[in-house]
């Protein structure tokens, strides 16, 4: 994300073609980042107007515990705890198809952040 100062608006753009978990908060808004690299280096359409997504799901990459104790409290945590209570969130942490290894290494990790921001992070 950048702030642009022309308008008071945080912006965000992606420019590694190789998306990372983070980038899959564009993907719970219904944009494809993919899309995009696909239309300009396979098909050769350049865009001719910037698209200004706007969605409303959050992207979760730490438990909710940790969450609710250490995030700022400010108007983007109540409006973040808005999504989460009404289930408008998704995380990379965990899917459906994940093997129960999978799962119980991920379970293990959260678990793990918890002592990790007890010992790093300032509870705000």
């Amino acid at each position: 994300m950048k702030y642009d100062v022309r308008d008071g608006q945080y912006k965000v753009f992606e420019i590694n073609l190789r998306q990372g978990r983070s980038s899959y908060y564009c993907t719970l808004n219904g944009y494809n980042l993919a899309k995009y690299v696909v239309e300009d280096a396979i098909y050769h359409r350049p865009f001719t107007e910037t698209e200004y997504a706007d969605g409303d799901q959050l992207w979760l990459s730490v438990p909710k515990k940790i969450f609710y104790k250490y995030a700022k409290d400010n108007e983007y945590k109540q409006r973040a705890i808005k999504l989460l209570k009404a289930g408008q969130y998704g995380t990379t942490a965990f899917d459906k198809q994940d093997s129960w290894k999978q799962r119980a290494l991920m379970h293990y990790a959260f678990h793990l952040m918890n002592a990790k921001y007890k010992q790093f992070f300032v509870q705000r």
